[in-house]
């Protein structure tokens, strides 16, 4: 079955525009009635066809924003597809459900490790998205506010339009450190 419902999701993701949602919200949805199907969708994540992955990516996070909770069990899964993407959409969009997630010290010094590595990716919006994962780490006490205010400080220099605005963006929510 596990087969078969792995195969179903690439067949719907695939479909269409990866540049548009297509039917990831559809795939949200669904995978909110029936959490079992959410080993299959963070598998999508690493699948060949790009327009898979980013669909994939979407509704990961569509979930995230209903209910973080059901990627509890799945933190290593989402860690290592983070860690491993080739896709831009990963880095967008999953650091917004690890950041919402109880993490092990472990857990949390390989996400730290693996934003802060994304702040050189290529793509500018992955890079912004780790900006606002390692700034909501830091509000939850992971990582220390110095160190972020450092990132942010290089940040707001980057050529980069993206990395810089959220830079800024981030500097207006108010200072990084712990009360």
């Amino acid at each position: 079955m596990r087969k078969q419902t792995f195969d179903r999701l690439c067949r719907i993701l695939g479909e269409g525009d990866r540049r548009k949602i297509e039917r990831a919200t559809e795939v949200a949805m669904e995978t909110l009635d029936n959490p079992a199907m959410i080993p299959d969708l963070i598998k999508c994540l690493s699948e060949e066809n790009g327009t898979v992955v980013s669909h994939a990516a979407h509704a990961v996070m569509q979930i995230g924003a209903e209910d973080p909770s059901l990627f509890q069990n799945c933190v290593d899964e989402l860690l290592a597809a983070l860690r491993l993407h080739r896709a831009w959409e990963v880095g967008e969009q999953v650091p917004k459900v690890l950041c919402l997630l109880e993490l092990t010290d472990q857990q949390a010094d390989e996400a730290i490790e693996t934003l802060v590595k994304q702040i050189d990716n290529r793509s500018a919006i992955a890079a912004a998205c780790a900006l606002s994962g390692l700034k909501r780490m830091t509000e939850r006490g992971l990582y220390p506010a110095t160190s972020m205010d450092r990132l942010i400080a290089a940040a707001l220099k980057s050529p980069r339009k993206a990395v810089a605005a959220r830079a800024r963006q981030l500097t207006r929510q108010g200072d990084t450190r712990q009360e």
